[in-house]
């Protein structure tokens, strides 16, 4: 848990930030890197935000060389203020690491904001994470949306955002607003202090926060600190145990920290999560790190089906144009607020293996909008909050807004038989005359009923 409470916040925002806020919301596909490097959460050595105190070149240097020597390919940062916003991402680029996810500390701090944007010129920068640990305290809701749209829109990278695990149960924007889910999750915090039983009750949590989304989930922080409880439970060795444990199970996380770091006194334990002492030293954990058989992949299989590929828009997309839908239900007189809330888009390119995935709001008309898509046909599948679904055609001209209005949407269970299978497609086919191909790839299969279901 990093905190950075004595970065600048300025007391005037940029007025084109809060345009964000309520322009239409555009995902990007995450990152194919995020289950494919090691990955550390990385705070500098010789660094004291409260006191205003940042390393030199030089320090941030030797930290990312230490790193590199230990196997770690993926750097995970919290701000993009002063050095953290130029150097880090210059410094781990020439050392050769293959992906950074870049921290942004304050969603309303312009120097961060463009400093993030500035660093999109690195190709190590795969996405970036707006916020830690600081909506409802630091940041509202619509202040950490309106960042997050604007980093999207100026840097065609993905976004995410990161809370403690808990506030993605009882938050479902949290769920939705980021192109991947990227929660802090540390057992101590959860009263698990014994390597093994703290690896079982990760595990735990992963699983659980699997069951409520469909994007990519990768803990974002994830650990056992070294020393600092009252009862002397804790241990390098134990600290070590708990990583060694973790790698062998199926959870995706970032190793957190590199470094301890003095300066958190907020827990006892707070100064050393450290991978490595302030000064660089190894603790017994970086002996084990970076042992787990890790697969490069260049697409994600979320449910509902595959990111096939990044869309990367630019500031100012060349050949793009906008899709307005308009969604009704038979019976159902609008406006109504039956319609509000986000739905599902999938776009499948046709002629391609290009999908498109977007999270857009539908207000009490039930319309949504999408921005800065590539001029082509696509076959459109829209699955409504509810279970109801829609599908159809739709062509997208450079410069030019298509509407597509014939989003009819079903019950996903259209024979009504409590069970959602191939004869829902057919009948919906056949009863109601809807293209049930939602993919477009020619046939009515198997994973048409798996958009359906999913």
């Amino acid at each position: 848990m990093l905190m950075l409470s004595g970065l600048r916040r300025p007391y005037i925002v940029l007025v084109l930030l809060f345009a964000f806020s309520s322009q239409p919301v555009r995902a990007i596909a995450p990152p194919p890197e995020l289950n494919a490097l090691c990955w550390i959460a990385y705070a500098p050595t010789n660094f004291n935000p409260d006191q205003g105190i940042y390393p030199s070149e030089q320090s941030i240097r030797l930290d990312l060389q230490t790193l590199r020597a230990a196997g770690f390919n993926g750097l995970v940062t919290y701000g993009s203020d002063n050095v953290l916003g130029g150097i880090v991402p210059q410094v781990a680029q020439e050392l050769g690491f293959q992906g950074m996810i870049m921290g942004i500390w304050s969603p309303t701090n312009t120097e961060e904001l463009n400093n993030a944007v500035a660093a999109a010129n690195y190709h190590v920068i795969v996405g970036y994470v707006v916020g830690n640990e600081g909506l409802g305290i630091r940041y509202d809701i619509h202040s950490l949306n309106a960042a997050m749209q604007y980093i999207r829109h100026y840097t065609g990278r993905p976004v995410t955002t990161t809370e403690e695990w808990g506030d993605y149960q009882t938050n479902a924007a949290l769920l939705t607003i980021g192109d991947w889910v990227y929660p802090n999750v540390h057992p101590y915090y959860g009263g698990v202090l014994d390597p093994t039983q703290a690896v079982h009750w990760t595990v735990g949590i992963y699983n659980a926060l699997r069951s409520l989304t469909y994007l990519p989930l990768v803990f974002k922080e994830v650990g056992l600190p070294s020393d600092g409880d009252v009862g002397n439970v804790l241990s390098e060795a134990g600290q070590a145990d708990y990583y060694s444990q973790l790698q062998a199970t199926s959870v995706q996380f970032a190793f957190f920290e590199a470094f301890n770091q003095p300066w958190k006194l907020w827990t006892p334990v707070e100064p050393y999560w450290g991978i490595f002492g302030s000064d660089r030293t190894p603790k017994l954990a970086a002996q084990v790190v970076c042992q787990r058989t890790l697969t490069p992949v260049t697409t994600f299989t979320p449910i509902p089906p595959p990111f096939t590929g990044r869309d990367l828009p630019t500031p100012t997309p060349v050949g793009t144009g906008t899709l307005q839908g308009v969604l009704s239900i038979p019976g159902v007189t609008l406006p109504t607020q039956q319609f509000v809330g986000q739905i599902t888009v999938m776009l499948f390119r046709q002629g391609s293996t290009t999908t498109h995935y977007y999270r857009p709001f539908t207000n009490e008309w039930g319309v949504f909008t999408l921005i800065d898509l590539p001029s082509t046909s696509y076959q459109i599948f829209i699955k409504h909050p509810s279970g109801l679904v829609a599908s159809g055609t739709v062509a997208i001209t450079a410069g030019a807004t298509a509407v597509f209005n014939t989003g009819v949407l079903l019950p996903a269970d259209a024979d009504a038989n409590g069970l959602i299978d191939l004869n829902d497609l057919l009948y919906m086919q056949q009863v109601y005359g809807v293209n049930a191909d939602f993919n477009g790839d020619g046939v009515i299969d198997a994973a048409d009923v798996a958009l359906v279901s999913g």
